[in-house]
C-alpha cells in the first residue's frame, strides 16, 4: 500500500484545515503505523472511525475489516472519503460524533462496535460521554486525545486529574495510555501533545450497580465543587444515611473516592430510597 500523507491529500484536493472544526491532521507515517498495529481488527469486526479527515489513518484500517464506517462533520472530508474510500468498501455518515447514534450500524450487524479516531480537542469529552450512553453497542475504543484528557481518563483517585470523566469511564472500561504523540506530528501542529488511549469494555462494575443514572447524579454532585468535601457536595444524599454508614468518610473530596466506593454508596442509597418510597433524585 502506498502511503499518502494528509498534507498531500489536502493539497491534491485544494483543501486546508478548518480551525472551527479543530482540525489537526496526523502526518507522521510511523505514528500512523504504530496506531494501526495497536488495535486488533478482524475481517468480520464492525469499525467506526470518528473524524477520518483526509484519511491518513483510514488507509491503514479500512482493509482490515469488511465493515468499515466513518463519521465526519466536515462535508469536504465526507466528499473526500466518498471519493477515496467508498470504492474500497467504506461507508461514511455526515454528522457530529458527539451526538452520533450507533443504532443503525449496530442493528444491521447485531455485533458490538470497535471505535477509533483522532478526537477534536474541543469536543473529545463530549464524544466519550456519547460513547458511554451507547455502551451496550460498544466493544472497545482506541482514541487519540489531548494528553490532558488522556490523563483524566486514566488517572487513579487522589490525583488532580481524577474527574467525572475518570469515574464514569471506570464504570465500563479498562483504560491504558499506549504512547504519546508530539505536536510536531500534526499539520497544522496544535499547542499541546496528544496520547493514544486504549479502552477495553469490562462489566465487573456495571453488573453490580443498581442504577447507573443515580450513580451519574452522585458523581456529578460530588465533583460539582471539587475543592469542597463531600459532606457539602453530597448533602442531599447523605441525609438518608446514619453516621458512619457510608463507604467513605464525608471529610473526603470527590477525587479521593474510587469507583467501587461510589458504586457501594449509590447501591445503598438506591435501596434506602426504594425502602422509604422516596423518589429517586436524578
Amino acid at each position: 500500500m502506498e502511503f499518502k500523507s494528509s498534507k498531500k491529500i489536502l493539497s491534491e484536493e485544494s483543501l486546508t484545515p478548518k480551525k472551527r472544526f479543530g482540525q489537526h491532521f496526523l502526518t507522521d507515517k510511523n505514528i500512523l503505523q504504530k496506531i494501526s498495529n495497536s488495535i486488533e481488527i478482524n475481517k468480520d469486526d464492525i469499525v467506526i472511525e470518528f473524524g477520518p479527515g483526509a484519511g491518513a489513518l483510514t488507509q491503514y484500517l479500512i482493509d482490515k475489516t469488511d465493515n468499515f464506517y466513518a463519521v465526519d462533520f466536515d462535508k469536504d472530508m465526507v466528499t473526500l472519503f466518498e471519493k477515496e474510500f467508498v470504492p474500497r468498501g467504506g461507508t461514511i455518515f455526515w454528522g457530529d460524533a458527539s451526538k452520533f447514534s450507533f443504532n443503525e450500524i449496530y442493528e444491521k450487524h447485531r455485533k458490538e462496535i470497535i471505535l477509533v479516531g483522532n478526537l477534536p480537542y474541543n469536543v473529545s469529552s463530549q464524544i466519550i460521554f456519547n460513547v458511554m450512553e451507547q455502551i451496550n453497542q460498544v466493544k472497545s475504543a482506541l482514541f487519540m486525545v489531548q494528553k490532558e484528557v488522556a490523563l483524566r481518563l486514566t488517572e487513579k483517585k487522589d490525583s488532580k486529574n481524577y474527574s467525572i470523566l475518570t469515574v464514569l469511564t471506570d464504570l465500563h472500561f479498562k483504560k491504558k495510555i499506549l504512547f504519546d504523540v508530539k505536536r510536531n506530528c500534526f499539520f497544522p501542529p496544535p499547542n499541546v501533545d496528544s496520547s493514544i488511549v486504549y479502552m477495553q469494555k469490562i462489566d465487573e462494575f456495571s453488573k453490580i450497580l443498581c442504577d447507573e443514572k443515580l450513580l451519574k447524579s452522585v458523581v456529578k454532585a460530588a465533583f460539582s465543587q471539587r475543592r469542597k468535601k463531600v459532606r457539602n457536595t453530597l448533602k442531599e444524599y447523605l441525609k438518608y444515611f446514619s453516621e458512619n454508614e457510608t463507604p467513605f468518610s464525608s471529610d473526603l473530596r470527590a477525587e479521593d473516592i474510587g469507583i467501587d466506593e461510589y458504586i457501594e454508596f449509590t447501591n445503598t442509597l438506591y435501596q434506602k430510597l426504594k425502602d422509604s418510597n422516596n423518589e429517586i433524585p436524578l
